[in-house]
């Protein structure tokens, strides 16, 4: 019996999980407008009805996929940065840039950070919602600081979220022939204040 139980809760957390990650994507590709509740069940392999099992409401699926998508970028960053550092010999600040401001980062927004692709709109958000999106910033910000720290860079935090963030949906922008040149552009300009 207890067997049967802990099988029916491990499915129940990978459906949980695996709704989690379909709508973070439609979330960074549509946005919250944009966001289909069956769309994102469907894409699950799941019902529709069963998505009430997992949340109460659009809403509260909106806020969980912001701090399950800004945990999951933290800790991939992170330990991200620590292998290249350890494998490529480069500096930690090196190593974040190679981690935000790339190629793939650029062309898979779905695939993206969480508060680039939400940034614009989340002020339109409910109280709760904008609370999971800076709580979201403060991950991002305390990973950032971290490698900072590990860079011997003073405290730029700020400014080095906002140029990576920045930089990223400025490189989005950028005409398809141009964005490798935009990109490396803005990682010199950006290594640049991180080395100052």
């Amino acid at each position: 019996m207890e067997s049967r139980t802990r099988k029916t809760q491990d499915r129940r957390q990978q459906s949980h999980e695996l709704i989690l990650q379909k709508a973070a994507e439609a979330l960074k590709t549509h946005g919250a407008e944009g966001l289909s509740v069956a769309g994102v069940m469907k894409q699950a392999g799941l019902t529709h009805g069963g998505f009430y099992a997992h949340f109460e409401s659009k809403e509260k699926l909106i806020e969980e996929v912001i701090a399950w998508s800004a945990q999951n970028s933290a800790k991939s960053m992170k330990a991200f940065i620590e292998q290249q550092v350890e494998c490529k010999a480069c500096s930690h600040g090196e190593a974040l840039l190679d981690y935000y401001l790339n190629d793939a980062h650029v062309e898979n927004r779905d695939q993206g950070c969480i508060t680039a692709a939400l940034l614009g709109e989340a002020p339109r958000y409910a109280p709760a919602t904008v609370a999971e999106s800076n709580s979201g910033l403060d991950s991002m910000r305390a990973t950032i600081k971290w490698a900072l720290k590990k860079n011997g860079s003073h405290d730029k935090t700020e400014l080095v979220l906002a140029a990576l963030v920045g930089g990223l949906q400025i490189a989005r922008l950028a005409h398809a022939a141009d964005r490798k040149h935009k990109l490396s552009e803005l990682r010199k300009i950006i290594l640049g204040l991180i080395c100052q």
